[in-house]
């Protein structure tokens, strides 16, 4: 192809075409297996792939973000329709930090997480069990 690079035209192949990809929609499953293996590894989304054969670290990773995208939006929604209450003004310590300030995961990330207290994960079958 004379509009596309070696490198751009095997990166289509292995992400687009390679038959072996799977182009379906994503399932619960899938979304929660990518949301627990985000907690262990990260942004590692190739390492991420293996645990969900036929999706691509591409895909994986653009899933990812449309999840963080859709709670944030339900997020907002929900602020704008509960009335907020008028701010207070605290009192602290000079040695301690305000409570704003408590490094924390923001909410809608510790939404996005699964609690794994009764959920295992089998490495054989790569499924979640519960």
């Amino acid at each position: 192809m004379k509009t596309r690079s070696p490198r751009q035209c095997r990166e289509r192949y292995r992400n687009y075409l390679n038959p072996n990809i799977e182009h379906s929609e994503w399932t619960k499953e899938e979304d929660q297996k990518i949301l627990y293996h985000y907690s262990q590894f990260g942004n590692q989304w190739k390492k991420i792939s293996e645990f969900l054969p036929g999706r691509t670290g591409n895909s994986i990773r653009n899933r990812y973000h449309s999840l963080v995208r859709q709670h944030q939006r339900i997020e907002q929604y929900k602020m704008k329709s509960i009335p907020q209450p008028q701010p207070q003004t605290q009192s602290y310590q000079s040695n301690e930090l305000p409570p704003e300030q408590n490094i924390q995961l923001p909410q809608f990330m510790q939404q996005l997480f699964i609690p794994m207290d009764n959920i295992f994960f089998d490495q054989s079958s790569n499924t979640i069990v519960e």
